[in-house]
């Protein structure tokens, strides 16, 4: 079961990867007024949980891309969101809960929001990389929560 889900997580970090990295860095900081606004941190909270309620609650995928910044939208489809949902059962087990959200680190203008997501046989982070200064979401990746 690990090493297919090793491949499994590999694939979907392979999808969202493309996207930004783990630690997203920009050439370019943001010059005008409006692009300088920054969400708060509570806000980038709320944006992660309205995500989470959209993509594996309601399964709204087309709700989601409207959620995503234009690299992420060009990286993965509605169907590649749909897939991975779907197919993270067969990996994994099924879905069983899913605990707060919490921030992680930040080098802006990107903050990243750790969502838990237990499934059946494992432990897995949802974690939403948002920038800050537009609002929207900029990567998406799936790791095994560490300990678990």
């Amino acid at each position: 079961m690990l090493t297919k889900f090793g491949l499994f997580t590999l694939a979907v970090l392979v999808i969202a990867g493309c996207a930004g990295p783990a630690a997203p860095v920009t050439n370019t900081p943001p010059t005008t007024a409006a692009s300088t606004a920054k969400l708060s941190e509570q806000e980038a909270l709320t944006l992660a949980d309205k995500f989470y309620d959209l993509f594996a609650v309601q399964q709204d995928y087309a709700g989601v891309m409207a959620l995503f910044d234009d690299q992420m939208k060009a990286a993965v489809t509605e169907g590649q969101l749909k897939g991975i949902w779907t197919t993270l059962p067969q990996q994994v087990g099924a879905f069983q809960t899913r605990s707060a959200a919490t921030l992680a680190d930040r080098e802006d203008p990107y903050q990243r929001v750790i969502v838990p997501l237990q499934f059946e046989k494992a432990a897995l982070n949802m974690l939403v990389v948002i920038d800050v200064t537009t609002g929207k979401i900029s990567g998406l990746f799936f790791q095994p929560k560490q300990g678990a």
